[in-house]
């Protein structure tokens, strides 16, 4: 019984074939920002999703256009407390123009030099492996045999805001998919896994750079350059 768990412990998991993205977005031709502007990014809700993604996003931005100024999450919520923190931040155009009329938060906004708040939310689902995969063993020897495979799916979501103008230019949302499998062999064997949330991250991140910073991206033009990914219409 101990071989057998120590070969099932040995199997590895790894995405098959190419991780496909769909992405659709509403932005408007190009952002204006000022060299001495910044720009912060804000998770959509208190959830680990939510938080993960937005630092995922905001360090993919920042390595894409190290140009960008930055301010971090924590130093813009502590700056504008309690109007940004989960709950209490605006969820409309409306609601974000009349926080902005308010004195004491443009004032603060303006002494951080924001022009730009992007807010991330988003999720993975992993359906359940299935498959046909038997273990066994005897004295003579042991192994497992077959695969599992299961779905899985990362949905990334950025909203846009321009303080200086109280809107928004526009959404970004980004679906990235592929298949996990278990393969079960005598031997191990090392492989890396490709995980659709660096896919959706990358693609989201490096969309929301070239937006910012300027750099419009034609319908031809690639958007990430990794391998194993495709798009899908």
């Amino acid at each position: 019984m101990k071989q057998i768990l120590s070969l099932v412990s040995a199997v590895l998991i790894f995405a098959v074939g190419c991780t496909t993205f769909n992405l659709q977005e509403t932005l408007k031709e190009t952002a204006v920002i000022a060299p001495n502007q910044a720009i912060t990014v804000l998770p959509q809700g208190p959830s680990s999703d939510d938080m993960d993604f937005a630092e995922c996003v905001s360090r993919t931005v920042q390595r894409t256009s190290p140009s960008l100024r930055f301010i971090s999450t924590q130093e813009f919520r502590d700056a504008l407390f309690p109007w940004f923190e989960p709950g209490t931040a605006p969820d409309t155009t409306e609601e974000l123009a009349l926080l902005l009329n308010k004195p004491l938060v443009d004032e603060r906004i303006a002494s951080l030099g924001v022009r730009y708040v992007i807010r991330v939310g988003g999720a993975t689902i992993q359906q359940p492996l299935e498959g046909p995969f038997f273990c066994g063993g005897g004295y003579g020897g042991g192994g497992c045999f077959g695969y599992l495979a299961a779905n899985r799916e990362s949905h990334i979501s950025a909203t846009i805001w321009d303080l200086e103008e109280a809107d928004s230019p526009g959404t970004v949302d980004v679906e990235a998919s592929g298949t996990i499998v278990v393969p079960a062999f005598i031997l191990p064997f090392f492989v890396t896994p490709a995980m659709t949330e660096t896919y959706a991250c990358s693609v989201m991140g490096e969309r929301l750079a070239g937006f910012i910073s300027g750099e419009k991206r034609g319908d031809d033009d690639p958007i990430v350059s990794l391998p194993g990914l495709a798009t899908s219409d």
